[in-house]
C-alpha cells in the first residue's frame, strides 16, 4: 500500500494520469481469480487474488514511472514548512472523516433495532453502494487533484474556484443520474449479484429497497469530492 500510494502520487506529480486506470488492477485481478479458481481454492482464492493484485498494481506503477526506484530514502519529520500550509486543510479533513466514519456504527445500531435480517440486508446494500461510490471517488480524485493543485500552485484562485464549482455541479448532476439508474435497476442488480442459494427473491426485494435509499447520497458525495 505504501509503495502504491507513493508511486501514484509521483505519477500525478509528473503530469501523468495512468495511475487512475491502474487503480483498478487489484480489483480486476481479484475478480479474475474468483471467476477462474474459486472452486478448487476455496477461501484461499481471496488471499491469493488480493496479494497478486497488489503486486500487479505496484509493478504497473513502476512501469509508468520509468524514472528511478519506487521509493527514495525517506525521513519522517514534522519540521518541513509544508506542514503549516496543510495544517488547516488537514485538520478540517480529519474532522470530516471522523464525522463520516460515525455513519457505519450508527447505521448498524438502527439496523439491529429494525428486526431480524436487517443488518445483513444493510451489509449487502452497502457493498453495492460502495462499488458506485468507490469508482466515482477514485476517478474524481485522480482526475481533479492534479489540475486543481497546479492551478493553486500558480495562484489562479478565481479561475480555480470557478472550475471547481463547475465540476462540482457537473458531477452532482451525474450523481443524480446514477441515483435514478440505481433506483430503477436496483432489484435487477441485486438479483444478478446475490440471488442464489439461500439468498431468495424476498431478500433481493429487501436489499434493493435499502440500496435505493443509499443511492440518495451519490450526488452529494460526488459533489463533495470535488
Amino acid at each position: 500500500t505504501l509503495f502504491a500510494g507513493v508511486a501514484s502520487l509521483r505519477v500525478m506529480a509528473n503530469g501523468g494520469h495512468a495511475n487512475t486506470m491502474l487503480e483498478g488492477a487489484p480489483a480486476l485481478v481479484l475478480l479474475l481469480a474468483v471467476l477462474l479458481f474459486a472452486a478448487p481454492l476455496g477461501p484461499m482464492v481471496l488471499l491469493v487474488g488480493t496479494t497478486v493484485g497488489a503486486i500487479v498494481h505496484v509493478a504497473a506503477l513502476k512501469l509508468a514511472l520509468r524514472d528511478g526506484p519506487l521509493l527514495y530514502g525517506m525521513r519522517f519529520k514534522v519540521a518541513s514548512p509544508a506542514w503549516k500550509a496543510i495544517a488547516f486543510g488537514g485538520i478540517t479533513m480529519s474532522i470530516g472523516q471522523l464525522v463520516n466514519s460515525l455513519a457505519t456504527p450508527l447505521d448498524q445500531y438502527f439496523a439491529v433495532r429494525s428486526g431480524e435480517g436487517a443488518v445483513s440486508a444493510l451489509g449487502y446494500a452497502s457493498r453495492v453502494a460502495a462499488l458506485f461510490i468507490g469508482i466515482g471517488a477514485t476517478a474524481l480524485w485522480r482526475a481533479t487533484l492534479p489540475v486543481l493543485s497546479e492551478m493553486s500552485a500558480h495562484r489562479l484562485a478565481p479561475q480555480l474556484w470557478r472550475l471547481a464549482w463547475r465540476w462540482g455541479l457537473g458531477v452532482f448532476l451525474v450523481g443524480i443520474v446514477a441515483c435514478v439508474i440505481v433506483g430503477i435497476a436496483a432489484e435487477w442488480m441485486i438479483a444478478l449479484l446475490f440471488e442464489r442459494g439461500a439468498f431468495t427473491e424476498r431478500d433481493t426485494s429487501a436489499v434493493a429497497s435499502i440500496l435505493r435509499i443509499l443511492a440518495f447520497q451519490f450526488p452529494f458525495f460526488f459533489g463533495g469530492m470535488v
